[in-house]
């Protein structure tokens, strides 16, 4: 059995989360305020609430964005450093991967929204499986108003992230011209959780993803990055 600390601060509030195989040991939102003032204090608590100290950890995983600068940069040097510490291994998921992770089933095609700030937006299409998810187009970032205008959507498509919550009547409205049924992410659906409430999924989430994990860098998503697919 592996146990996996994972650390969530490309978001608006972070977390973190200790995870053995499929069991959440602990886990613990940073709050409003900025990661750096409240990962290491987080990072701690979570130990001690596992019983367990830093030699104990077999995995390290962090988010990588998009999201964030200031939140990137804490979470990721952070990770690195406790790894370097430990000896042990480092891993990096897409903040993107982990959001349709904890929202979508297996099966379902999910269009990951998220705030990028300047009223802009990051998106993703991708497919979830039981252990992983597929990238059905590259990540992007982009208008409100152009993730609107797409001329056709995939059927079944489900919408999740705090940025598809907060354009619900809009792609709601959109999906009903297109003939489509509007469904959000199964957390939305139930009104228990979402970003800006729940966070500690989402670290629950990077750390199931970690044994699919990509290198620890930064994925930073800009408008001339790509243009939005739907599929390949």
């Amino acid at each position: 059995m592996s146990l996996i600390l994972a650390i969530e601060t490309a978001t608006r509030r972070g977390s973190v989360a200790l995870v053995r195989d499929e069991d959440v040991c602990a886990r613990k939102v940073l709050g409003e305020r900025e990661a750096s003032a409240t990962l290491l204090v987080a990072i701690d608590e979570v130990l001690r609430a596992g019983r367990i100290d830093l030699s104990g950890v077999d995995l390290f995983a962090a988010a990588i964005g998009p999201g964030s600068f200031t939140g990137l940069r804490a979470g990721l040097a952070t990770v690195r450093a406790l790894a370097r510490a430990s000896g042990r291994p480092a891993v990096g998921v897409p903040t993107l991967w982990a959001v349709a992770y904890a929202e979508g089933g297996p099966g379902d095609h999910v269009c990951v929204v998220l705030p990028a700030g300047r009223r802009e937006l990051f998106c993703q299409l991708l497919r979830v499986g039981r252990e992983a998810v597929e990238e059905m187009g590259d990540p992007v970032y982009l208008t409100p108003s152009a993730l609107l205008e797409r001329e056709s959507w995939p059927e079944g498509l489900v919408w999740a992230g705090e940025g598809a919550r907060a354009l619900r009547q809009e792609l709601a409205q959109a999906a009903a011209e297109r003939g489509l049924r509007w469904r959000e992410g199964r957390r939305g659906e139930t009104g228990a959780w979402t970003l800006a409430e729940g966070v500690p999924e989402l670290a629950s989430a990077v750390a199931r993803l970690a044994r699919v994990g990509v290198a620890l860098r930064p994925l930073y998503v800009r408008p001339a990055d790509a243009e939005l697919k739907w599929g390949r």
